[in-house]
């Protein structure tokens, strides 16, 4: 899905540190882009320490990273990176917004039922807010 709204997608390796192929199959997704050319993992040499001291490492990096390249945009869904980014001007998504992009260009056909399996799988998200995304599409 990614692919199809995104030309090209960059991963820190932080952020690839902290995928969890028990909790879901996004590492073993990340890793066939990574082998398809379309996501590309870059690297951050040095972090601000308020951001490691406030970010786990992963937000942290992509937060970085983002500043050091005229502050391109970040997938980000914790609430105080999503935060931080804002205050420092980055333009953010959340997975959330992915979602609605990707229904608005027919990748998908149902939002809700995503955002189901996300629950079911121990992503934090309350039944508002995916009553709200639902709404949003019109479901």
């Amino acid at each position: 899905m990614l692919h199809s709204l995104y030309k090209d997608v960059l991963v820190t390796r932080e952020v690839l540190s902290e995928l969890n192929s028990e909790k879901d199959n996004t590492l073993q997704s990340v890793e066939v882009a990574i082998k398809q050319g379309w996501v590309l993992i870059v690297e951050v040499k040095s972090f601000d320490q308020e951001l490691i001291d406030v970010l786990d490492r992963g937000e942290a990096s992509a937060i970085t990273y983002s500043l050091a390249h005229n502050r391109i945009p970040i997938l980000i869904d914790e609430h105080k990176g999503k935060m931080y980014a804002k205050y420092k001007g980055i333009p953010v998504i959340g997975t959330a917004g992915v979602l609605i992009q990707a229904k608005q260009h027919n990748h998908i056909t149902l939002v809700r039922p995503i955002l189901n399996e996300m629950k079911a799988k121990g992503y934090w998200l309350s039944d508002n807010f995916i009553d709200t995304v639902a709404e949003i599409v019109h479901e």
